[in-house]
């Protein structure tokens, strides 16, 4: 998850005709941290049994077993990603990776990104541990992974790549 920021820097100032002007920019920029937040969804209840019998198993593992740990939203047997996943990304060269990520079950998939650049899909596999059939599309930054009809995620290019 990327959060937006915007900065005001300042350049210094020039002297035009004996008028001093402040030169500065506005820089809007994205920031990223270890543990990045997951996006407010507003079809999740915080109430729900599956998030309230669901353990973080990547809590605490940011920078040491993992690049970082989130929370992505996620659903089983229905495309509708009306839940939380816990998650985790160990970052690789080459705009590769692999995402772990435990569904409200307890099952935990690992998603295997290779060659997956920002726009550039042409050579991009993304297999998983999985027995079934993986289906994925990619638009707005976001990845939509769906297996076999019945465990669908959601994973941001920032989990993947960082910030």
């Amino acid at each position: 998850m990327m959060f937006h920021s915007k900065t005001v820097i300042n350049l210094g100032s020039v002297l035009i005709g004996g008028l001093a002007i402040a030169i500065s920019a506005n820089i809007s920029h994205a920031i990223a941290s270890d543990k990045i937040q997951p996006q407010p969804n507003p079809n999740s209840s915080l109430n729900s049994p599956y998030l309230a019998a669901s353990k973080d198993p990547y809590a605490g593992q940011a920078g040491k077993k993992y690049t970082a740990t989130t929370s992505l939203p996620c659903s089983i047997n229905n495309a509708k990603h009306d839940q939380q996943c816990p998650a985790a990304v160990i970052r690789k060269k080459n705009a590769s990776g692999t995402v772990f990520a435990t569904f409200p079950n307890g099952k935990e998939i690992q998603y295997e990104f290779k060659n997956c650049p920002y726009g550039n899909l042409k050579n991009c596999k993304i297999t998983s541990n999985a027995s079934s059939k993986l289906d994925w599309g990619y638009a707005e930054d976001q990845w939509s992974i769906g297996i076999g009809g019945k465990y669908f995620i959601v994973i941001y290019d920032a989990v993947l790549y960082g910030g």
